[in-house]
């Protein structure tokens, strides 16, 4: 991403109970200028089969430099791994439990991300559920990373914990810089678990049960999405603590101003409109397509 003539590369992330909204934003990104050079990169996690907007994706690849695949990494999490599980025991306390089929869930899209990080050297990932507001968003998104040092740029989530907002992981919708991220042992970490870092303070006073960092005391690839698994790799092996109060939590850089996530948003159409069309380059968590439609509309 730091080259004269830089070709942005975008990752859409998409299944096939989502894909509508995936043909809404592909419509949206024909309309809206990207500001910059970029590829699009289209991650299917289901069979092509099943696959109804083909139409729509014929149609932006005509227009944008594109390539759509169905393939993840070759990964496969040991049997014993699963069935030995200490993060579905149920545990006293703080303990967000999830499900085996949540965890899948929760794989797909880690192997997209692991898969992409593998193949690109920095990359933006976007899901159905993002809105672009404004022309030249992507390079808004490009010129901000080009003093940032971290190995995800984004929205910093923070949780409660010991009465006080924390930093627990970057959102999803991030971008991604792929060089620093190979240096973690990621692949390994598919195959075995390390002691959940945060997990030591789930009951201490003034600790917020929802956040996803709690889901059990072992992390691995397989049992957390890597938005958090990611964050506590990273500072884990940057700085030699498995401790969340051993990391520069108060220096890491937080960019909701490119990339704004209001997970589950419960604004309206109307409302998203009004504040952060023509302002704001992305924004994603928004579930309800009537702020897409109404945006292809506008622009």
């Amino acid at each position: 991403m730091h080259s004269k003539s830089p070709l942005i590369n975008v990752v859409l992330n998409f299944h096939k109970g989502d894909q509508h909204s995936a043909g809404l934003l592909l419509k949206l990104l024909m309309v809206v200028d990207e500001g910059i050079d970029c590829r699009y990169y289209l991650q299917y996690g289901d069979e092509i089969a099943t696959l109804e907007i083909w139409k729509i994706i014929c149609k932006f690849a005509d227009q944008k430099q594109t390539y759509i695949s169905t393939e993840f990494p070759e990964i496969k999490i040991p049997q014993e791994m699963i069935d030995n599980d200490p993060n579905l025991v149920d545990w006293e306390g703080n303990h967000t439990r999830r499900s085996r089929v949540q965890k899948q869930r929760h794989l797909a899209w880690n192997l997209c991300v692991f898969k992409h990080i593998l193949m690109l050297d920095s990359f933006l990932i976007i899901e159905p559920d993002t809105v672009v507001l404004k022309h030249g968003w992507l390079n808004d998104i490009y010129a901000g990373s080009q003093d940032y040092d971290g190995p995800i740029m984004g929205h910093l989530k923070k949780g409660k914990i010991r009465n006080e907002y924390i930093p627990t992981h970057w959102a999803g919708c991030s971008v991604y810089d792929s060089k620093k991220l190979r240096e973690l042992p990621l692949r390994d970490y598919f195959f075995k678990r390390y002691p959940n870092p945060w997990w030591k303070y789930r009951n201490e006073e003034g600790t917020v049960l929802a956040n996803n960092c709690f889901w059990g005391p072992a992390f691995s690839g397989y049992d957390i999405s890597y938005d958090y698994f990611l964050f506590a790799l990273y500072w884990k092996e940057k700085t030699g603590y498995n401790d969340p109060y051993q990391w520069p939590l108060n220096k890491i850089v937080n960019r909701r101003d490119l990339i704004f996530c209001d997970f589950n948003s419960r604004l309206g159409a109307g409302e998203i409109f009004d504040r952060f069309a023509g302002k704001l380059p992305l924004m994603h968590g928004i579930k309800s397509d009537k702020i897409r439609k109404k945006l292809i509309r506008y622009f």
